[in-house]
């Protein structure tokens, strides 16, 4: 038996040490992509959100620089 998975590794070893090398970069990049979606979701609401309470963002910031 020891003898079949070893005989399997030894023909089969370098795909399988680049298919999981080909997985953990597509999970990196697909990571940076969905951080970048976040980022400009994040940003879109944050806009949204200050276009629609400008009163108060804008004494927020006023107190805010005063105190600094």
């Amino acid at each position: 038996m020891g003898g079949k998975i070893e005989s399997f590794f030894k023909e089969f070893g370098g795909f399988i040490v680049g298919s999981v090398f080909g997985i953990i970069l597509i999970l990196l990049k697909v990571i940076d992509f969905i951080v970048a979606v976040l980022v400009v979701l994040i940003f879109g609401f944050l806009g949204a959100y200050i276009q629609k309470n400008k009163a108060k963002v804008k004494e927020v910031l006023k107190n805010l620089i005063e105190k600094w």
